[in-house]
């Protein structure tokens, strides 16, 4: 059996089979919680900042803070995931910024890994290769024979975000935005199997299945490319009307309800958009490196995205890819794996089809034209016009904070952090009509507003060493990358770095994520031991939750597949990282606009941090 076979796909188990069975998400002891709140301030804040945050926590713990948790209990008792529906509401669907650069997710997988040669000829045929696995991935999941995912102690995962990576999109609404998702399992009946094509600013749509319900061959994908492109040369660009799902989402609601109202064939396109399969964006650019495709991805050509779609593909001339999800719908985990199939699948035969060479006569890609009048009209014309000690002691530290890192991720993935019970505490407060208490107004929460800039992205790709290095030395390779991190930022900012790390909850009923506060004071001793630095605190780091942590951060996998997100403020970064046998590879994110940080620089400062990490643990093992 080949990996890709082995990897994915099931041997009997149902890939639906277990979700309703899992465990119901447990709410944390509130004391716990609140102590594990102040224990990750002190790496940031001076002693008379930390008792003032101490009191108004213990005000909170034993006042309002007691009701709040009594009514989350009550909330708890009810649903077999109390966070879900208020996660999804408030942290994605509420936010009115536009998708991208802001929320949006890129994937970018590693340029010296790619199955493909990068070659202008064959980028067409590269991409409907892709396509057409795809496909077969959708289909795996439709018959239910995608193997469910599990943990290392063999516990399974919720699947249930496999269910929106397809057929799905999102509604835009006035104020909070709405999942849509139109894909059906075999056994619960028929789904829609088209897809949408966008180029020149122009919108397609063709079946990816034949009469008899099997898919197109790779061949005949690239031959509705050439026919789409053929028409798009013949009439020049089109309107851009996908330009509007870039806007403000409150923006894009009136408008779109505008152009539904204007007639039904609107209405009707846009119903197929909704429920297409995925997207496809043929661009006319090509993409010279890795960190121009996370950034083409986030912000290049707006008319060739449907951004409310869960699942872009973006195909470069020169046949390099990237994608572009919707993290409402899904962590960035589901999309890895279903990049990493197609991914093993063009590996096995080399980028090259080997099946039926016939290309049959299909029915012809249909166009997509909308109505429009003098108020779209400025509208898309406004949008247009809008701007984007020593070794064997460090080696020591370096353990001690790694074991602590170790300990948040177990309790992360247990839904024993801190965060995402102090996020439900503030959702009752909001949804009962009671005042913000204190805790969620201290300076220690301060929530910072999204800056409205261009992301700058650096792709990094570390080859000196990687995971087998890394667990040679008996360290987890994640918890060992984030002490990378920690050490990048303090050498550059000379401060400590509020940091967020994504673990997974999959293990209980449709649960998705919870926060590691990956900066601690084990990380920080670690830091000063290594930059051999006496300073003291004396500076206030502004840390909590709401889209204030300096380093948004997140482990996508041990596969060449990569992504990117961008800095959840203005002076930070966001930084996926993905770990190989050999290699280490970023995607690092900078805001233009920030005075303060940088993409390249901090990417300069890991790799610099991971050849000090690796001379220190060599010459500490030599002096054994």
């Amino acid at each position: 059996m080949s990996l890709r076979k082995d990897t994915y796909i099931s041997n009997g188990e149902k890939t639906f089979e277990f979700d309703d069975s899992l465990p119901v998400l447990p709410v944390p002891d509130l004391k716990s919680t609140l102590e594990k709140y102040l224990e990750s301030l002190v790496p940031h804040v001076n002693e008379t900042e930390l008792a003032s945050a101490r009191n108004v926590v213990i005000k909170f713990g034993s006042g309002v803070g007691k009701e709040l948790h009594e009514k989350l209990l009550l909330r708890a008792k009810n649903q077999k995931n109390w966070v879900e529906e208020w996660w999804e509401k408030y942290a994605y669907l509420s936010l009115r910024e536009p998708l991208v650069p802001f929320y949006s997710m890129a994937g970018v997988s590693n340029w010296d890994d790619s199955p493909v040669p990068l070659s202008y000829e064959k980028s067409l045929r590269s991409a409907a290769l892709y396509c057409y696995y795809l496909v077969e991935f959708w289909k795996l999941i439709r018959e239910q024979k995608l193997k469910p995912n599990q943990n290392a102690e063999k516990q399974y995962f919720t699947m249930k975000s496999f269910r929106n990576i397809f057929n799905s999109s999102r509604h835009p609404g006035i104020s909070v935005d709405a999942l849509k998702s139109y894909f059906k399992t075999e056994e619960e009946g028929p789904c829609p199997s088209h897809v949408i094509v966008l180029t020149h600013g122009r919108i397609f749509i063709f079946d990816t299945l034949d009469s008899s319900g099997l898919p197109i061959t790779p061949l005949e994908w690239e031959s509705y490319f050439r026919q789409i492109l053929c028409v798009c040369e013949e009439k020049g660009p089109g309107s851009g009307i996908a330009l509007l799902t870039s806007g403000k989402r409150s923006e894009w609601a009136k408008n779109r309800q505008w152009l539904e109202a204007l007639s039904k064939k609107n209405a009707e396109n846009l119903h197929l958009l909704d429920n297409a399969m995925f997207a496809v964006a043929l661009d006319k650019e090509c993409a010279d490196s890795e960190s121009a495709i996370a950034k083409n991805a986030l912000s290049g050509d707006l008319n060739n995205r449907w951004i409310d779609k869960s699942l872009n593909m973006i195909f470069f001339k020169n046949s390099v890819l990237g994608t572009l999800c919707d993290h409402a719908q899904f962590d960035g985990m589901v999309s890895i794996q279903t990049f990493h199939y197609v991914y093993l699948a063009m590996s096995e035969t080399n980028g090259e089809w080997i099946g039926s060479k016939k290309i049959r006569d299909l029915l012809p890609p249909e166009e997509l034209n909308f109505d429009m009048d003098s108020i779209i009209h400025q509208e898309l014309l406004a949008a247009k016009s809008t701007p984007p000690d020593s070794d064997a002691k460090r080696k020591e530290l370096l353990q001690k904070a790694i074991k602590k890192h170790n300990l948040l991720m177990k309790q992360g993935k247990v839904n024993a952090g801190c965060d995402r019970h102090l996020f439900g505490l503030q959702c009752v407060a909001m949804e009962s009509g009671l005042e913000m208490p204190e805790i969620f107004k201290h300076p220690a929460w301060f929530k910072s507003h999204k800056a409205t800039f261009t992301p700058i992205i650096a792709r990094e790709n570390f080859v000196q060493y990687g995971k087998d290095f890394i667990s040679k030395q008996k360290l987890h390779p994640d918890s060992f990358v984030q002490m990378a991190l920690q050490l990048a930022y303090y050498r550059l900012h000379r401060k400590p770095a509020p940091t967020y790390e994504t673990a997974t909850t999959r293990i209980f009923y449709n649960g998705r994520t919870e926060t590691i506060r990956s900066c601690t004071v084990e990380a920080i001793t670690w830091v000063h031991s290594m930059l051999d630095d006496k300073v003291t605190k004396n500076h206030l780091v502004k840390i909590g939750g709401g889209g204030n942590f300096m380093l948004s951060t997140s482990l996508v996998g041990y596969t060449p597949m990569g992504g990117c997100v961008a800095p959840m403020c203005l002076d930070g970064y966001g930084c996926f990282y993905n770990i190989c046998s050999k290699s280490i590879h970023f995607s690092i994110s900078a805001w233009r606009g920030s005075n303060e940080s940088s993409s390249h620089k901090f990417a300069k400062a890991i790799d610099q941090s991971l050849l000090d990490m690796q001379k220190m643990l060599i010459q500490a093992a030599s002096k054994l």
